[in-house]
């Protein structure tokens, strides 16, 4: 009844204050991003409360306990675990209290906590808790690791946690394109807690072609540098998982997450072919077939040869594409100029990572053609 000390809950509403229902009502509204509502009960008698809203004795000796007990009920949904009846229950939460007496709600936990214990949702028996002493069932006793586990995976899953945790960001972007034989360094930023007593799994794996599975390549660390030695579609994955020493992987879940790169891995761009000084610089040898130096010199695949107006080079016209693709360091071409008029002839070499320059202007910039081999 109200105002009886043995009014445990304390409560406002409910025919014993409804002014105050009314009052809590209006300040929730002006905090609309709040996560729950305390309400802290200005007296010393023992007393608190969950549901909608966590109730506490503000003036008691044990009032941040109590507070943090019924927080384990309005924020953590967990069930107490302390008896009043010696009667056998019928109905329990089944996070930290279960009917089942063999491996609980909690089997991934046996081995590490033994059976469950029986007595618990108000009833000696027929309802069971995962051990003897928690923050459930008694103040001033720490949370059992059922209910930290049930704690941790709250925390991740909540919806203004959930977009950016366990990883809030990764660097660079992706997808990206990276050349062969240079080091690209990876990143997580990660929203995690800190310090002793908390532990959290970092795995790196990277799949690229031809592989059957992803490898893992790292683990332990937030960062990761790779040098990419074969060109391709290859995928890089860095897997967070947070609070280890409170889940277990049986229940993982919201404390999980992943970052994925999708990554091209090309040849670099190719040197200029034939600069000066080269062993086998660009020449015809007869009157129509062109050599320059294999493709190794310049690191190209293939190449592509241009030809223009000899008349227009000086205004940085470097000719159009007269054939692409040119697996070989000679080409043909059996055409000649018109009278009184020259051609000039270059080459470019070409990799998956793009087209090489077509030597140098006498700025020292790189040439390019206006009209670029397919």
């Amino acid at each position: 009844p109200c105002g009886n000390s043995g009014n445990r809950c304390l409560f406002y509403g409910s025919g014993c204050d409804t002014v105050s229902t009314a009052n809590i009502a209006e300040a929730e509204l002006r905090a609309p991003a709040s996560d729950v509502t305390v309400v802290m009960v200005n007296t010393t008698r023992y007393g608190g409360c969950g549901g909608s809203r966590a109730v506490y004795a503000a003036g008691n000796a044990s009032a941040t306990e109590i507070a943090v007990h019924e927080l384990g009920h309005t924020l953590g949904g967990l069930a107490d675990e302390y008896t009043s009846s010696s009667g056998c229950g019928f109905s329990a939460g089944e996070i930290n209290t279960s009917l089942n007496g063999v491996q609980g709600a909690w089997p991934e936990w046996i081995a590490d906590l033994g059976s469950p214990r029986e007595g618990a949702q108000y009833y000696e028996r027929c309802v069971y808790r995962p051990q003897a002493n928690c923050n459930m069932r008694a103040l001033n006793d720490p949370f059992c690791p059922v209910c930290n586990q049930h704690w941790a995976l709250e925390y991740f899953g909540h919806f203004r946690v959930d977009p950016t945790a366990p990883i809030e960001s990764m660097a660079p972007p992706s997808p990206l394109v990276v050349e062969t034989g240079v080091a690209t360094t990876f990143s997580v930023t990660t929203r995690l807690a800190v310090g002793p007593g908390v532990t959290n799994d970092f795995t790196w794996r990277l799949q690229g072609p031809g592989d059957p599975e992803p490898v893992v390549v790292a683990t332990a660390t937030p960062s990761y540098e790779h040098t990419f030695s074969v060109e391709g579609a290859h995928t890089l994955t860095a897997e967070v998982v947070a609070d280890t020493n409170f889940v277990k992987p049986a229940k993982n879940g919201s404390n999980v997450d992943v970052s994925t790169w999708n990554i091209d891995v090309v040849l670099p761009v190719p040197l200029e072919v034939s600069p000066p000084g080269a062993a086998q610089p660009l020449a015809f040898t007869d009157g129509q077939t062109l050599v320059w130096e294999d493709a190794g010199a310049s690191g190209s695949t293939v190449f592509n040869l241009y030809r223009g107006d000899a008349a227009l080079l000086a205004s940085g016209d470097y000719g159009s594409c007269l054939q692409a693709d040119i697996a070989a360091s000679t080409a043909t071409d059996a055409a000649a100029p018109p009278a009184d008029t020259g051609w000039t002839y270059l080459v470019s070499g070409e990799t998956s990572g793009g087209e090489g320059p077509l030597g140098l202007a006498s700025s020292g910039a790189p040439r390019a053609s206006g009209a670029a081999c397919p």
